[in-house]
């Protein structure tokens, strides 16, 4: 079986400069012919950003009109199609040069490791421009002003900007090597059906199939007497206010109880509390969570451990990713930025990117309340 090809600086630069004076043959209509190389790279660059003097638009039209002589997939596993966008680089060159080659006429397929899927032909407007071609920077909204759309096409240079490093950083972070092994079976308790305690390892919250185990550190009790009132009702509502559950984790799990139910289907969701599974059940039930694994990690070093506790006992917000390999488990990754210091006014955000209150707040004028944090009820 070769070896996986890969591009070296040198392909991509030949590569380039290739694309770059094929651009005018391509858009004056000429049936035009690259090679493999520069095909993939073009691809590459398509989402990893533009060619210098080129914009995304420009390279996507010259994906859609050149003829390209390519090589199919001989055999496609399934497995190489992940939604995720976990197909690494490699993989996708792989699959673009080691199998006959044949020539097709396609536009730029949704996903590198499918090079040989076919797909319809460019749609065209009646100038012959590609209908895709710019469609985001010729958005016109009712009654908005030059001045606001000059403004707004900036912002969404600097959106994709964003996207792109938030792309980047998933990789990165998919990429780190192999985390330190847990310790111990940590042993939570969960409520039985008939409201007794149960008992449940680390090792059994990983379903058949599922590898990967999100745990959320709820800090309840929330550990001090905050300017926030607790709930207004039920039986939670009669606990002194630091043995209560904290209103922001409590914010954040009623968002994640609907996700919970999808997020199901791929990996491991579970969330640990200090308090009791009696008070954690309790909880869930008067806020309506209906899709949570409540555990109680009161007898357990799991919380110290993962830094979900200080030193002296304090709950602390955490979120920690394990990764299941065969019968060794070990930590992926945890929200560390929980801990990073933070810009002057700005949140650490530790786990803000979860979380839709916050950036529903970030699309607005007013943005991010500084004066306002959730609370157990609202009047």
């Amino acid at each position: 079986m070769p070896a996986p090809a890969t591009l070296t600086g040198q392909d991509l630069g030949e590569a380039r400069r290739r694309l770059t004076a094929l651009l005018n043959q391509v858009l004056s209509g000429s049936n035009v012919s690259i090679t493999r190389t520069e095909y993939i790279t073009l691809r590459v660059l398509a989402l990893r950003g533009p060619v210098p003097g080129l914009v995304v638009g420009d390279m996507r039209q010259l994906a859609g009109r050149a003829r390209i002589r390519r090589r199919p997939a001989a055999n496609h596993d399934a497995a190489q199609h992940r939604s995720d966008g976990r197909t690494s680089g490699n993989a996708a060159l792989a699959t673009a040069t080691t199998s006959p080659a044949v020539e097709t006429h396609e536009k730029e397929p949704s996903c590198l490791s499918c090079p040989s899927k076919p797909a319809a032909p460019p749609r065209t407007k009646p100038d012959g421009s590609d209908v895709n071609e710019g469609d985001a920077m010729q958005i016109r909204f009712p009654g908005e002003s030059a001045e606001y759309r000059t403004a707004r096409d900036r912002l969404l240079e600097r959106e994709i900007e964003l996207r792109r490093a938030m792309e980047a950083v998933a990789a990165v972070r998919r990429a780190l090597p192999p985390g330190g092994a847990v310790p111990e079976d940590y042993v939570f308790e969960a409520a039985a059906p008939d409201g007794k305690a149960i008992q449940v390892r680390l090792s059994e919250l990983f379903a058949p199939g599922k590898d990967s185990l999100v745990i959320y550190n709820f800090m309840f009790p929330q550990g001090y007497r905050g300017p926030r009132p607790g709930p207004t009702s039920g039986e939670t509502a009669l606990l002194p206010p630091e043995e209560g559950p904290c209103p922001s984790c409590t914010a954040l799990l009623d968002q994640l109880d609907g996700a919970a139910g999808h997020v199901s289907q791929r990996l491991n969701f579970a969330v640990v509390a200090k308090t009791s599974p009696a008070r954690l059940i309790t909880l869930g039930n008067e806020r309506g969570w209906r899709h949570l694994r409540l555990l109680s990690s009161a007898g357990s070093r799991y919380n110290r451990d993962y830094f979900g506790e200080d030193e002296d006992g304090r709950q602390k917000e955490m979120l920690n990713v394990f990764h299941r390999e065969g019968e060794m488990i070990r930590h992926f990754w945890g929200a560390e930025l929980a801990y990073a210091p933070a810009d002057p006014g700005q949140d650490h955000r530790g786990v803000g990117t979860l979380e839709p209150l916050w950036n529903l707040f970030d699309l607005t004028p007013e943005g991010r309340p500084m004066d306002w944090d959730e609370q157990l009820s609202y009047q």
